[in-house]
C-alpha cells in the first residue's frame, strides 16, 4: 500500500471517529425544565427504566405536586415552584407542567409560565382549551395584544365557553380596557362556527363602518380589488385599487395604486365643519410604489380571519363589517379601467337592499 492510500485511510478513520463522537454528544442537552428540547430528551431517557421504578417515580412526583399545591394556596410560590420541578425530575407528564405554569404565573413569571403552559399542551393536556385560555392571560398581563387575542380565539376554537367569566378576568382587564369596541367585537365573531373560506365567499361588497372611518370595498372574481374611503378630514372619497386573495385564512389586499382629491381651502374653524368651503379637484391615481403610503393606507394590508367569520354571518348587518353579494360588478374591476373624474372616485356604492 502506498503512503497515498494510507493518509486515505487514516483521513476516513478520523472522519468516521468524529462523526461518532458529535453523534454521542449531539444529545447532551443541559437541563432546563423549560427547554422543549430538554424535556423531549429526559422522556425518552425516562422510557428506559423499569417499570417498577417507573411506578416509584409516578407515585412520588403525584406526592410532590400535591404539597406543592398547597403550598401555591398559602401564596409560597417559590418553594411550590421547587417542589414541582422536584416532580419533573421524578416523572414528565402534562398534568404536573400544567400545574407548574399556573405558579410560575402566581409568580409573576408570565414567559416562563406560557412556556410551561405550551409544553403542557405539547405533552397532551386533557384540556388544551384551558391551556390557551392561560396562555392568553399571561400575555394579556405581559400588555401583549396581538398575542393574547390569537390564544383566545383558538382556546374557544377548541372549547372555551366561559365567555361571562372571560369578560370579567382581572387577567384579561389590559386588553379588554385598551379598546373595548374592539373586545367585543372579537370575542364575538372567534364565537362564529368556522366558515368554509372560498374565493367565491368573499367575491363581492364589503363595507367596513364605524368606529373606523366608512370604506367601502368590491371584490371581483377577477382578482382585482377596489376600495373608497369617506373621510372627514379628507374632504372627498379616496380610491384605490390592486390585487386581493386569500392567505392563511386571510384576505389580503395588495394596493397598487391610489388616488388622493386635491383639497385647497379648508376652513377648519367653520362650525359647519372643515369642508364646507373647501375646493376638492381630481387628481390622477399614482402608482403606490412611488407614494410614501400613509398608516392607514398600507401597500399590503387584508381582514382577519375572525373579520370574515363576522361579516358572512347571519349577524354581519350590526358588525362594523358587512357583504353582500352581486351578480354585477363596477366599471373599476375592468383592469383597463382608469379614474378621470371625482364621480369615478365614488363609484364603489354598498348596496343598501
Amino acid at each position: 500500500m502506498n503512503n497515498k492510500n494510507i493518509f486515505s485511510n487514516i483521513a476516513l478513520l478520523l472522519l468516521t471517529l468524529s462523526c461518532h463522537f458529535l453523534k454521542e454528544n449531539v444529545t447532551l442537552i443541559k437541563k432546563d425544565y423549560l427547554n422543549i428540547l430538554w424535556v423531549d430528551k429526559t422522556l425518552e431517557d425516562n422510557r428506559k427504566l423499569p417499570q417498577e421504578e417507573m411506578s416509584l417515580r409516578n407515585k412520588e412526583s403525584k406526592t410532590l405536586l400535591e404539597k406543592s399545591l398547597a403550598l401555591k394556596k398559602k401564596k409560597q410560590f417559590s418553594q411550590s415552584i421547587q417542589l414541582l420541578e422536584n416532580a419533573i425530575d421524578k416523572e414528565i407528564n402534562a398534568e404536573v407542567y400544567y400545574e407548574y405554569a399556573n405558579v410560575l404565573s402566581s409568580a409573576k413569571r408570565f414567559h416562563d409560565a406560557i412556556k410551561a403552559y405550551e409544553i403542557s399542551l405539547k405533552l397532551d393536556y386533557k384540556r388544551p382549551e384551558l391551556v390557551l385560555y392561560n396562555i392568553a392571560c399571561s400575555y394579556s398581563l405581559l400588555s401583549d395584544e396581538e398575542n393574547t387575542y390569537k390564544n383566545l380565539e383558538k382556546a374557544i376554537q377548541k372549547g372555551y365557553k366561559a365567555f361571562e367569566y372571560m369578560e370579567k378576568d382581572p387577567d384579561l382587564k389590559n386588553i379588554r380596557d385598551k379598546n373595548i369596541w374592539e373586545w367585543n367585537e372579537r370575542i364575538r365573531a372567534y364565537a362564529l362556527p368556522d366558515i368554509d373560506l372560498k374565493e367565491d365567499n368573499v367575491a363581492g361588497f364589503i363595507r367596513e363602518g364605524m368606529p373606523r372611518p366608512a370604506s367601502y370595498y368590491f371584490l371581483c372574481k377577477n382578482g382585482i380589488v377596489l376600495r373608497t374611503d369617506f373621510r372627514y378630514d379628507s374632504c372627498g372619497p379616496n380610491y384605490a385599487k390592486g390585487k386581493w386573495k386569500l392567505v392563511a385564512k386571510q384576505i389580503q389586499f395588495m394596493w397598487e395604486e391610489l388616488c388622493v382629491p386635491q383639497v385647497t381651502g379648508l376652513n377648519h374653524l367653520d362650525q359647519r365643519g372643515p369642508c364646507v368651503s373647501a375646493i376638492i379637484k381630481f387628481q390622477p391615481c399614482q402608482k403606490t410604489s412611488d407614494l410614501k403610503m400613509q398608516h392607514s393606507r398600507k401597500s399590503i394590508s387584508g381582514l382577519e380571519y375572525y373579520e370574515i367569520k363576522s361579516m358572512l354571518s347571519d349577524q354581519s348587518e350590526v358588525d362594523s363589517f358587512q357583504h353582500k353579494k352581486t351578480n354585477r360588478e363596477p366599471l373599476q374591476c375592468n383592469p383597463d379601467f382608469k379614474p378621470n373624474s371625482l364621480a369615478d372616485l365614488n363609484a364603489i356604492e354598498y348596496p343598501r337592499n
